[in-house]
């Protein structure tokens, strides 16, 4: 299979064939039983099953997961972390970018003075700045419409390193993170390429066993792909989108690409008095028809793990809204996410 031919190239260049020795032949025989230990997981959706049931040939790694089928437990993980995202910050860009659209759908000429607006307040106050007169301007119905957006996504980051050893495996290490920017395609524009400055992850979050594990685990995932991967870069993200009655969505940018190597597009934490929330994988065409490959509604405990960067494979999630049959209450969705 091409993951064994992509194993014995591997497995050569960590020999250096011309210096074979005992020891090096014992640590590569090592390599490769943990490799296949660490990488035996049954998914729920794979790209074999895809390919088979969509007759056509997937190259590019798209998995459903569940924590139990990596070895972790569902109901410790979940436990120990859902909690911890009522405390989390508010994302006020999405304010911002939300008071950006209703303004331009009122006065579409105006859109390199918004544009302009967007820049200038990106990184400071909560609100779209430079734009009051156009405010001031729309109908009394427009005005209340535009003073009711409220942020609607809770969420923090955290960033780690990762370098592996033959003989120890992995080792994580949390790294300092500046500002996050994502240079990557999407469906409704480019502002994710802006510095966003988001609040570190709680050290109660990273330095839990639980997580610490799970990040191992997606290392040997993704060495299990790549055999020659030997230092990793992966950022989390902690993130709680919160409806009420109008709906509310993970991917304000439509569908889109990360622009790391492989992403966790979602792993569930919770699903509370919710309906949507479907995560869908795309295929790309070079006429920019997007070709569904993959609709599935992740519950608490379960993941998506896909190929990004330089592949044809896009992801979106559908919007979230609350359940009308749960009164008094609002509709969450809390995830972390992880790009590698």
């Amino acid at each position: 299979t091409k993951l064994r031919r992509r194993w014995v190239r591997a497995l050569r260049k960590d020999l250096n064939c011309l210096s074979v020795t005992t020891e090096k032949i014992e640590d590569a025989i090592r390599m490769l039983r943990e490799l296949r230990k660490q990488t035996a997981v049954r998914y729920a959706i794979d790209e074999h099953m895809l390919s088979r049931n969509l007759g056509i040939e997937i190259d590019e790694p798209i998995r459903v997961f569940s924590l139990d089928a990596l070895g972790i437990n569902s109901y410790d993980f979940v436990n120990a972390f859902a909690s911890t995202f009522m405390g989390l910050d508010w994302d006020y860009y999405d304010v911002k970018l939300s008071q950006m659209g209703f303004l331009l759908s009122a006065y579409p000429n105006q859109k390199r003075r918004l544009t302009k607006c967007l820049f200038d307040s990106w990184k400071r106050g909560e609100s779209l700045a430079g734009a009051e007169d156009l405010v001031t301007g729309l109908v009394a119905a427009q005005q209340t419409a535009y003073h009711s957006i409220k942020p609607f996504r809770r969420r923090s980051i955290a960033r780690f390193g990762l370098v592996y050893n033959i003989q120890s495996g992995w080792s994580v290490n949390r790294l300092n993170m500046e500002d996050y920017s994502q240079h990557a395609a999407s469906q409704y524009g480019n502002y994710r390429s802006l510095p966003r400055k988001f609040k570190d992850t709680s050290g109660n979050v990273t330095q839990h066993p639980l997580m610490n594990g799970l990040i191992v685990k997606l290392a040997w995932i993704v060495k299990g792909i790549n055999p020659q991967a030997k230092k990793l870069v992966i950022t989390m993200h902690q993130m709680s989108t919160i409806t009420m009655n109008s709906g509310a969505t993970n991917a304000p940018e439509g569908a889109h690409q990360v622009g790391d190597d492989f992403s966790v597009t979602a792993l569930v934490i919770e699903r509370r008095d919710i309906i949507g929330g479907e995560s869908i994988v795309y295929y790309k065409h070079s006429s920019g028809q997007m070709q569904e490959y993959l609709r599935f509604t992740l519950q608490p405990g379960q993941g998506m793990f896909q190929a990004d960067k330089n592949t044809n494979l896009w992801h979106d999630v559908t919007r979230i809204f609350h359940d009308a049959s749960k009164p008094n209450s609002e509709g969450v969705r809390n995830i972390f996410g992880f790009d590698i």
